[in-house]
């Protein structure tokens, strides 16, 4: 997914400029902490464990098993909960690169048939980029 995202970024940022391609919200997070690294550690965990438990459960748990139990076919149940995953973030700009890495984590869980390895997927997916949070600090 990281992989995935990275080189559709990267697309996007040859096709549009660097300008008009919309930053990850946790770009301007650690300024306003104002160095506190409480409200960090607690962003950072919300990033690494909240939002891939959240968005997997409802993107990955329940909307494929509802599309499942309607005998959608695997790989249509694959695209479309990428795609919602993808909106969901609500930044257009990025959504071609985070249908992208729904896709790499959606494999996850298809190919084990469980939740939890979507999650697990995500969870390293938003690593990097909470460890940022640090560094831009």
């Amino acid at each position: 997914a990281l992989v995935v995202g990275y080189l559709l970024n990267l697309v996007l940022i040859a096709v549009y400029g660097a300008d008009d391609v919309s930053d990850s919200p946790l770009t301007d997070l650690a300024d306003t902490f104002d160095g506190d690294t409480v409200w960090l550690v607690l962003a950072a965990v919300i990033v690494i464990a909240g939002a891939p438990i959240t968005e997997e459960l409802l993107v990955r748990g329940t909307l494929w098993n509802a599309l499942s139990l309607h005998r959608v076919p695997p790989w249509v149940v694959l695209v479309l909960t990428s795609l919602v995953f993808a909106q969901l973030h609500g930044e257009p700009t990025r959504t071609i690169a985070l249908f992208g890495q729904g896709i790499a984590m959606g494999l996850a869980r298809y190919l084990s048939g469980r939740v939890s390895a979507g999650v697990i997927a995500h969870a390293a997916n938003n690593l990097p980029p909470a460890v940022l949070l640090f560094v831009a600090h």
